[in-house]
C-alpha cells in the first residue's frame, strides 16, 4: 500500500529511527534476518574491502567463474589468523546465512552474507596450483 506520508515516519519500521524528516536505517547484524545455523564448506578470498565466499567451490579459480558471491562476515581477530597470511582458504565452518537477498559486504555487491559462528578447518589455496 502507499500513502503520500511513508508508513515509517508514522509508525516506524524494525531497524529505523526518525531523524528530523528524514528516515535512519541501521543495517546491522541485529536487523537482518538470518536462518538457522549449518555447516558450510567452500573457498573464501580476504581481500583489503572483500570477504567472498562460493560454497561448494574447492579450486581458487571457482571464485572467478561464480555468478554470485556471498559476503563472509569473520570475527577481526580470526580474519587475521585465517586469511592475512593466505589469500584465498578453502574453509569449512559453522554459521548463518540471510535468509533473504539484498546487498551485503562492501559496496553491497553480494546478494547474501554468511556470519561465521565456529570454524572447523581451513586450508590455504593457491591460484594455479590448487586448480
Amino acid at each position: 500500500m502507499r500513502t503520500s506520508i511513508p508508513t515509517a515516519v508514522v509508525f516506524g519500521l524494525p531497524c529505523s529511527t526518525r531523524v528530523g524528516r528524514s528516515i535512519e536505517y541501521d543495517r546491522g547484524l541485529n536487523c537482518i534476518r538470518f536462518d538457522p545455523p549449518r555447516r558450510f564448506k567452500g573457498v573464501w578470498q580476504n581481500e583489503f574491502e572483500g570477504s567472498y565466499f562460493v560454497e561448494g567451490a574447492k579450486r581458487a579459480s571457482q571464485l572467478d567463474e561464480a555468478k554470485e558471491l556471498t559476503w563472509l562476515d569473520v570475527a577481526d581477530n580470526m580474519r587475521r589468523e585465517l586469511a592475512y597470511r593466505d589469500s584465498i582458504v578453502e574453509i569449512e565452518f559453522v554459521g548463518r546465512k540471510t535468509s533473504m537477498p539484498g546487498d551485503y559486504g562492501h559496496g553491497g555487491l553480494s546478494k547474501h552474507e554468511i556470519v561465521l559462528e565456529k570454524m572447523i578447518n581451513y586450508r590455504p589455496l593457491q591460484p594455479g596450483k590448487n586448480d
